[in-house]
């Protein structure tokens, strides 16, 4: 597919600050006009952001959002808030039902996910993802997508129903749109692409039908952290027994889903695996 640019609208320089490579510094990052609309779905907390960043790096392309955050616009991310069917921007995240408690039944859930159009899915491990969306909850104001919380706030009750209300909504997240999507479906597994970025942005631009600019990839194996890309951080384990076994049942499920529809399955993930291991896959 051939990417047609809006010359009129505004650009934005990714790595304007390099001092090591005029090539890398030149480049810039534009809306184009008439692209198909994508949706980049994931559980909150799944690393939606920072695959943005890769994929307009690689691509030179704004990605979108069905949300509107000023501290991601005013970091660059200048398709923030454009409309999802503006044609301008590469793909448009979304955290689909996630966020809301209205869509309980089957039909009005369906209807929600809109299955015509093309998704690229981020799963990434349950624990990782309930974790870093519980620091953004509790991390509010300027830098709350990549602020660190007290360990104190695992061992509180609201922690608790966190864990309890959102490993049933990760899983619904994924198996509505392996149960009912229509149109074409790239899963992406976030705990992958972190092993070896730039192979897997090429992935999904071959899946969008984007031009690869080796170039442009050259520079993104150099500037992989991007803005909003939390620090990882070693810290105490603060999940319970039951909720170990509550992610590890819910992954399984997820993980016979995805065999069935034809996908690779998620890799190992380690915050659960000693769980995992006592059930039969």
């Amino acid at each position: 597919m051939e990417v047609k640019w809006d010359e009129t609208a505004p650009s934005w320089q990714l790595w304007k600050d390099d001092n090591t490579s005029v090539s890398c510094r030149n480049y810039k990052t534009r809306f184009a006009k008439g692209l198909p609309r994508t949706y980049l779905v994931s559980f909150p907390g799944s690393g939606n952001t920072w695959i943005r960043y890769l994929l307009e790096a690689a691509s030179g392309v704004f990605t979108g959002s069905v949300y509107t955050d000023a501290e991601i616009r005013n970091a660059g991310y200048l398709g923030e808030g454009d409309r999802a069917d503006s044609g301008r921007t590469l793909v448009q995240k979304t955290h689909g039902g996630a966020l809301t408690k209205a869509h309980n039944d089957l039909v009005s859930r369906y209807n929600f996910i809109k299955a015509d159009v093309p998704v690229v899915l981020i799963i990434r491990d349950p624990a990782r993802a309930l974790l870093s969306y519980w620091k953004f909850l509790h991390g509010r104001g300027k830098g709350s997508h990549t602020n660190q919380v007290s360990e104190k706030t695992y061992r509180t009750a609201e922690f608790r129903r966190h864990v309890e209300r959102m490993v049933p909504r990760w899983e619904e997240l994924v198996s509505d749109r392996l149960l009912w999507q229509k149109a074409p479906i790239y899963v992406l597994y976030y705990d992958l692409v972190v092993k070896n970025p730039v192979h897997h942005v090429r992935e999904v631009l071959k899946f969008l039908r984007v031009p690869v600019d080796e170039g442009r990839l050259a520079c993104l194996g150099s500037h992989l952290s991007g803005t909003f890309k939390r620090p990882e951080k070693k810290e105490l384990d603060p999940f319970t027994y039951s909720e170990k076994k509550l992610m590890s049942l819910a992954v399984m499920r997820i993980s016979r889903l995805l065999r069935l529809r034809g996908f690779p399955v998620p890799p190992p993930y380690p915050s659960i695996a000693n769980i995992s291991d006592n059930y039969p896959h």
